[in-house]
């Protein structure tokens, strides 16, 4: 079954923000550290565009369960961070 949930948002309307080339930005990537999620290509990804842009931000938020393996992925993440200079 497939169920479509219509935008019902009544309230004010919004417009999107306007960046300026010197604010700051901040990209969240939000899941629990378990390789497979992404958070090594993301890396990847936000070092070569961070490498022309010094305004953005990169911040993973989630946990490692306590898991061995998680703890592990998540100290490579941290290396891997070191080793791209970001």
């Amino acid at each position: 079954d497939v169920a479509i949930i219509p935008n019902m948002y009544q309230g004010r309307r919004r417009h999107p923000r306007t960046w300026q080339t010197s604010d700051e930005k901040t990209f969240l990537y939000v899941g629990n550290y378990i390789e497979g999620k992404g958070q090594d290509i993301g890396l990847r990804a936000f070092a070569i565009v961070a490498a022309s842009d010094p305004t953005i931000r990169l911040h993973f938020v989630g946990d490692d369960m306590g898991l061995a393996k998680n703890k592990a992925f998540r100290a490579h993440l941290g290396s891997m961070a070191q080793e791209l200079g970001v």
